[in-house]
């Protein structure tokens, strides 16, 4: 039983500590503050778009996995629970940069976040079922 608690709570570290680090990111960028993330994404032709995708990808893929790619179903569609909990934090998170005079909102953003997830799901559960079977 102890085991099995410890595996579930190692399972989330990762996913818990990269959104920590989002979340970081982004309060940095909404209060105008610089560090070396923020300054190698504007470094790098569309470097912001790219620091979307994969950010959001991994996240996605982290807590996907996390979620032993869980689906739900929206409507009539078959999600990955994972997926959807990033895109709908990835979504009020561009739409709250409209109350901030820093920062902008964008749709090539929102673009970027959705490939980033689509993406890295897709080769996420190609490579978890591909582990599965052994």
């Amino acid at each position: 039983m102890r085991i099995h608690r410890i595996q579930l709570m190692l399972r989330y570290i990762f996913p818990i500590s990269f959104f920590a680090f989002i979340c970081w990111l982004i309060y940095q960028a909404d209060t105008a503050q610089s560090n070396v993330f923020l300054k190698l994404s504007n470094s790098i032709p569309h470097g912001d778009k790219l620091g979307h995708v994969l950010l959001y990808g991994t996240l996605a893929l982290s807590l996907n996995l996390a979620l032993s790619f869980r689906k739900i179903q929206i409507l009539k569609l078959s999600l990955h629970l994972g997926s959807v909990i990033v895109f709908t934090f990835a979504l009020a998170e561009e739409v709250s940069q409209g109350y901030f005079q820093t920062r902008n909102q964008d749709f090539n953003d929102i673009l970027a976040n959705m490939i980033g997830i689509c993406l890295f799901t897709l080769i996420g559960k190609r490579l978890f079922m591909i582990f599965k079977r052994s």
